[in-house]
């Protein structure tokens, strides 16, 4: 019985690790997402100079309506800067990734045109760079966090032996 329980254990360490392997595969949908959501921005913005109040209106993505990040910015015809850092916090991302997100937002909706597509550009351009580092590190970083899981199982089941 008590090697049953030390099993089930053990396997339930495993789950649990498997689990937190895959809230690291929502850091990189929450970059896809949000590198999706500047460049409709930046089409919108600078093919049909539509506001950003329409812009955040009319895009659609499953993973930001999720989360709460799209109702946020839909609040208000005005003041973004607020709203997108507020947004922000809904976010499960790196810090570096915040960090840009948030020096993004300092002048949302405030710029002229041609320097507002550059801070997308140059946004954009952060966030694929971190989308690549993410997936290329992803496979090992699973790996560890379930190694870990089952580890700390195998600790603690033994333990109770």
């Amino acid at each position: 019985m008590r090697i049953a329980s030390a099993a089930v254990l053990a396997l339930l360490s495993y789950l649990f690790g498997t689990m937190l392997a895959d809230c690291e595969n929502q850091k990189i949908k929450a970059i896809d997402s949000l590198v999706d959501l500047l460049s409709y921005m930046r089409r919108r913005i600078y093919g049909e100079r539509m506001p950003l109040c329409r812009v955040f209106a009319e895009y659609r993505n499953e993973y930001l309506e999720g989360v709460g990040f799209l109702s946020v910015l839909r609040g208000q015809r005005s003041g973004f800067q607020r709203l997108w850092n507020s947004a922000i916090g809904l976010i499960n991302a790196d810090e570096e990734i915040l960090r840009e997100l948030y020096i993004f937002g300092d002048a949302l909706g405030t710029l002229e045109l041609e320097e507002q597509i550059k801070r997308i550009d140059i946004c954009l351009e952060a966030l694929r760079q971190a989308r690549d580092e993410a997936a290329k590190a992803m496979p090992q970083k699973k790996k560890s966090i379930k190694t870990v899981c089952l580890l700390i199982g195998l600790l603690t089941a033994i333990i109770l032996l």
